[in-house]
């Protein structure tokens, strides 16, 4: 390796600081001081472990032993625990132990990793993914797909890879055709999408498509953009598209961009558990994940026609969203469409007061009370449903007064998206509404109209597509 100075002499001291910053008992912090965190052990662990195998003997021998010590205490610490409340946390766990072993060749890893994906398995829903805080993300789904075939990259079993397959086919239909996905789907609004997974289990004719679509977006600021939105996703996934260039090598351009046609099954997908629907037909692509609110994409090729984000209503100093993440909505097949039903929410924020923050950190000054704090932040975030540490999304509970229902229908080269919103207090006025809607790029409005104290609203957008350049047409009607 090069002098102290050089490039590789501060990969030589990365071990030295590693150490350091672990706790006794093996973990590490990340969101906060005395957090003793699952997920950061995990993906450390994992990353460095990886480092290490790549490394070889380019590692100088003091090091690889300090780290080698380092990431035993950190899996003997992860083989005592799970987390299912997160479980691309438990797979990357499952990885993490894999990766010890296969640097220390001790089989206790070997078992501890078995385990964790076991734990990882039982919690694979019907439709393929795997729980987030009790609901579903599209983004973290793509992590798991990325940490599971780096476990099955590690181990050889089987049981991850068939997993794997599973999960590629729920997320498939939801891929837009710029292979970015809807935040929105998820509870996390985790719009990531990985490479590695893909690229590991080439031999799934779906991942094959995926990595031929793959290769044309090498420069995609938008496939970027979920790694450097976050400081904690980008620290956490950094390491994951050298670990692809390194691990999966160059992918098999076989595969022409056309034949990522085939991850679209024709008409509807739905998936009701999760919330989600996507209509696919020629190069027309539609997306409703209704999970994440009155939500619509409409793809035409590659260009994004038609992003109807419903709307909020200000009343006074109060914002009412209706954008807040539930999977439970219903989601209702209707003859040529989808439709549901959203209760708007008054927009609030997750901020801790000082007296907040100052009882989180006397709650982690020991690992048992921290274990029981963070116990606690997880129960509040299952139950409000927010990542909380990792997303600004209101966590407002769902308030009564305003009600939104939205129904989208296909017809030929049509697509017709009806909302009729509700004022249980008769008192809609034009001022209080405020559209997010555009039109290839281009922000559009509503139609200006006088109305007052009206308790309904219907708005229906018409969009032609077919068309050269899509126009929209909007008509009101208001009682």
């Amino acid at each position: 390796m090069a002098e102290p100075g050089g490039a590789n002499g501060s990969l030589q001291r990365r071990p030295r600081e590693l150490a350091k910053e672990q706790y006794p008992e093996g973990c590490y912090d990340e969101w906060y001081k005395g957090e003793r965190g699952f997920a950061v052990t995990a993906f450390t662990t994992v990353a460095y472990g990886l480092a290490a195998l790549l490394l070889d003997d380019g590692l100088d021998a003091r090091d690889h032993d300090l780290l080698t010590r380092t990431l035993r205490r950190a899996a003997q610490w992860l083989s005592r625990r799970d987390d299912t409340v997160k479980i691309n946390h438990q797979i990357a766990a499952a990885a993490a132990l894999a990766a010890v072993w296969r640097l220390t060749g001790e089989e206790r890893w070997h078992r501890a990793a078995k385990r964790k994906l076991e734990v990882s398995l039982a919690h694979q829903s019907e439709e393929g993914w795997f729980s987030e805080l009790g609901a579903v993300d599209l983004g973290y789904a793509s992590v798991a797909l990325d940490y599971l075939m780096i476990y099955w990259r590690l181990t050889g079993d089987d049981r991850a890879a068939s997993a794997a397959s599973r999960l590629i086919e729920f997320l498939a239909p939801h891929l837009h055709p710029d292979l970015t996905a809807a935040a929105e789907a998820g509870i996390c609004r985790n719009a990531y999408v990985g490479q590695i997974g893909f690229l590991l289990h080439g031999s799934h004719p779906l991942a094959q498509a995926v990595v031929g679509r793959m290769a044309t977006l090498a420069d995609s600021a938008k496939r970027i953009r979920p790694y450097l939105d976050d400081d904690l996703r980008l620290c956490r996934w950094g390491i994951l598209p050298v670990l692809a260039a390194l691990l999966a090598g160059p992918p098999d351009l076989a595969e022409t961009p056309t034949a990522f046609a085939r991850c679209y099954t024709p008409g509807w997908t739905v998936h009701k558990n999760a919330g989600l629907a996507a209509y696919h037909r020629d190069d027309l692509h539609l997306y409703a994940p209704f999970a994440g609110g009155a939500v619509a994409r409409i793809y035409r090729g590659e260009c994004l026609i038609l992003e109807d984000l419903g709307l909020h209503i200000r009343d006074g100093d109060k914002t009412f969203a209706m954008r807040d993440y539930d999977s439970d909505r219903p989601l209702r097949v209707t003859g040529s469409g989808v439709s549901t039903s959203i209760s708007f929410g008054e927009a609030q924020y997750l901020f801790p007061s000082f007296l907040q923050r100052l009882l989180l950190r006397a709650g982690s000054m020991t690992p048992s009370s921290s274990r029981f704090t963070r116990s606690l932040i997880d129960r509040y975030r299952i139950r409000r449903r927010t990542a909380a540490n990792q997303s600004v999304a209101s966590v407002a509970g769902a308030s009564q007064r305003f009600t939104l229902e939205r129904q989208i229908e296909i017809d030929g080269e049509t697509v017709r998206i009806t909302d009729v919103l509700r004022d249980r207090e008769n008192a809609l006025s034009p001022e209080m509404i405020f559209p997010e809607l555009s039109v290839c790029g281009v922000a559009a409005s509503l139609l200006r109209t006088t109305f007052a104290k009206a308790s309904m609203l219907r708005v229906t957008k018409t969009i032609h597509i077919g068309e050269p350049e899509p126009q929209l047409e909007v008509e009101l009607g208001h009682g």
